[in-house]
C-alpha cells in the first residue's frame, strides 16, 4: 500500500481526520500513527464520546518528534485539556489497548489549529 492509499484509509477509519485541512493532513508524518483494527477503533470511538474530544491512535512508545514539528498532528492541532476524571478515563482505555502496542492522544473538539504566527 502506498502512502496516499494509507492516508485515505486512516481518514476512512478515523473520521475526524477528514476535518484536518488537506494541505496539513497530507504533509503529516504517519510513522507514529497506528491504524486501529475494528476492536481498537470501537474503543477509540467510545473514548471520543466519553471525553467529548477527538482521539488518535499512536504507537505505544509515544511520539518521537524527529524533524519538523509541523509534520506531526500535535504540532498542528491542539490537544484537549483533561481534568483528573478525564485522565482516569483515558488511563482505563489505554490499559485496554496497551497489549496491542497502542496509545491514545486526545485532541480538542472542535479542532483548533495552532497559529502559524508566534508572538
Amino acid at each position: 500500500m502506498n502512502l496516499f492509499e494509507m492516508q485515505k484509509l486512516f481518514r476512512k477509519r478515523i473520521p475526524f481526520l477528514n476535518l484536518i485541512e488537506d494541505d496539513i493532513y497530507f504533509s503529516l508524518d504517519f510513522s507514529e500513527f497506528v491504524l486501529p483494527d475494528e476492536r481498537v477503533n470501537e474503543l477509540r470511538e467510545k473514548l471520543e464520546k466519553d471525553l467529548d474530544a477527538y482521539v488518535m491512535t499512536y504507537k505505544l512508545n509515544g511520539i518521537s518528534l524527529n524533524g519538523n514539528f509541523d509534520r506531526y498532528l500535535c504540532g498542528n492541532i491542539k490537544t484537549a485539556t483533561l481534568d483528573i476524571k478525564d485522565l482516569r478515563i483515558l488511563n482505563d482505555y489505554e490499559n485496554a489497548v496497551k497489549d496491542f502496542g497502542i496509545s491514545f492522544c486526545v485532541y480538542e473538539k472542535p479542532i483548533s489549529y495552532f497559529s502559524a504566527i508566534s508572538i
